[in-house]
């Protein structure tokens, strides 16, 4: 993939020579999250799709968005890269998420000091993207 200002990344190519998917994890009303891997290093990653190919001003909005994101250099989620393939599907890159670093798996509850230990920093992230204007 091709670096160009910060994290943006151009790519030539439709988003699915770069990245292979090998699992679907959530879905929302304009995007989804997938599990995979960045063929161009070999290295396991999370990254959203936008459903369908952006409008030139959504292709503008979807970049200024995620540069803003970028910005702000949350630790608990870093972002990768993104960008808008040739096709204008837009893409966000994050290291590989694995739940199981928030919750044990089994039926093991967490103690609740831990639990908000976990959770925490989940609503510092959301607390400083809402504070940006971005949600």
């Amino acid at each position: 993939m091709a670096q160009v200002n910060s994290g943006e990344i151009l790519l030539k190519e439709p988003i699915a020579s770069v990245l292979d998917i090998e699992s679907h994890l959530f879905s929302t009303r304009t995007a989804d999250l997938y599990r995979g891997i960045d063929l161009s290093d070999g290295s396991s990653v999370s990254f959203w799709l936008t459903r369908g190919n952006l409008s030139s001003d959504q292709k503008h909005d979807f970049i200024s968005r995620l540069s803003k994101i970028e910005s702000l250099h949350l630790p608990n989620c870093p972002l990768r890269g993104f960008g808008v393939d040739s096709e204008g599907q837009g893409f966000a890159l994050f290291p590989r998420i694995d739940a199981s670093a928030i919750v044990p798996s089994g039926n093991v509850a967490l103690d609740s000091r831990e639990a908000e230990r976990r959770f925490v920093p989940c609503l510092q992230t959301l607390e400083k993207i809402h504070s940006a204007g971005i949600v």
